[in-house]
């Protein structure tokens, strides 16, 4: 029972670590860190903004960022274009693994689609912060279109990922349940 207990462990462990580890890592070599969030609304990242932003919020939080925080939060989103295959490639790892533990109950596509949901969002996210906030760089306007898609790809990245991260709990007491029943 201890062997497939700490398997499971370290299965559920790969992404958190890898999540907040990449996530801490990213900020402080970026240099984002220098600018955490605040008790002002406008201080919150705009990738954690579940119900979405529009261009004034944008701006807001651009501007709050002030000009090296715009740099910095410019070198963090380049490094974030890496980031999701970091953690969706762990995450897809545990699932991978928890699923199999199982003896496969259901199609992998069920597993993938969530995931893949997320890191495309992501991807769109950040590519389109990026290049927006190359435009206030350049003292040009934030485009309405792309930051209405970029707000679109934050709300659908945030639940794919959670619908994934809920996969992977839900598989994990299952396969909990048969270890405690001594059949896993």
């Amino acid at each position: 029972m201890t062997f497939p207990l700490l398997k499971l462990l370290l299965t559920l462990a790969l992404p958190v670590v890898l999540f907040f580890g990449g996530g801490a890592l990213m900020l402080h070599l970026s240099g984002r860190d220098q600018f955490p969030q605040t008790s002002a609304p406008e201080s919150l990242p705009l990738h954690f903004r579940l119900g979405g932003y529009d261009r004034a919020d944008v701006e807001t939080y651009w501007a709050w960022l002030g000009a090296e925080g715009q740099l910095a939060e410019l070198r963090f989103l380049e490094a974030d274009l890496v980031f999701p295959l970091v953690y969706g490639g762990a995450l897809l790892v545990s699932l991978l693994l928890t699923w199999s533990w199982l003896a496969r109950p259901f199609r992998r596509a069920w597993l993938l689609a969530p995931l893949a949901a997320t890191v495309v969002a992501d991807w769109v996210e950040n590519l389109v912060h990026w290049q927006q906030l190359r435009r206030v760089l350049r003292q040009e306007p934030v485009q309405d279109f792309w930051i209405h898609l970029a707000s679109l790809a934050t709300t659908a990245k945030i639940l794919c990922f959670s619908l994934a991260a809920v996969l992977l709990v839900v598989l994990a007491l299952w396969q909990l349940g048969r270890i405690a029943r001594g059949t896993g």
